[in-house]
């Protein structure tokens, strides 16, 4: 089965070779590492300000979200390792043991931001091991007319082009599905 694709909007000053997922600086991970993606043109025309430029990518369904993606504790400990800072890897390593039967990829990625260690290597780090475990991007509601995805795996990431005047404004949101959630939706059927 071909995979599904959606298109998303990227603003930024340069765009320079395949996508990767880079460290972040401090302050440019608040929902966690990757590159991020906007429904939105107007959002993306305000990353791109100063002479950047807003491209339209295409994007492949991912096998998952890391909100569909559910860890053991003991899997996830490995990784907790890897944390510079003695305070804040106790700090996460006591929180996911309170959540230890509710810990999604999301829920890693939460912590890391609320203990400001998504930038930097750390957030690297986090993005490879979810992506090892099955995920391969985030999915974010920004308001009624925005979605922002936020790519951890550049291997979905498909296609590049500079955004035209003919793009709309505002991209679709409903194609944008995990395999997963096509699956299910293809049972119910």
């Amino acid at each position: 089965m071909t995979r599904p694709t959606f298109n998303l909007y990227h603003g930024s000053h340069r765009w320079q070779g395949p996508p990767r997922v880079v460290p972040l600086r401090p302050g440019h991970a608040e929902h966690g590492p990757g590159i991020y993606f906007t429904t939105s043109r107007q959002t993306a025309q305000k990353y791109a300000k100063g002479g950047g430029k807003i491209g339209f990518f295409t994007i492949q369904a991912p096998r998952a979200w890391t909100d569909e993606i559910r860890l053991e504790l003991d899997d996830v400990m490995p990784l907790i390792s890897k944390i510079r800072g003695p305070a804040k890897r106790k700090s996460i390593q006591e929180r996911l043991e309170k959540a230890k039967h509710r810990i999604y990829g999301e829920t890693l990625i939460n912590l890391f931001v609320n203990e400001r260690m998504s930038h930097g290597d750390t957030g690297v780090i986090l993005a490879d091991y979810l992506v090892s475990r099955g995920a391969d991007a985030v999915r974010m509601s920004q308001s009624i007319n925005e979605m922002w995805v936020i790519v951890i795996n550049p291997a979905i990431v498909i296609g590049r082009r500079d955004a035209v005047d003919g793009d709309p404004w505002d991209l679709e949101r409903g194609p944008i599905r995990s395999m997963r959630e096509l699956a299910a939706a293809a049972q119910q059927e």
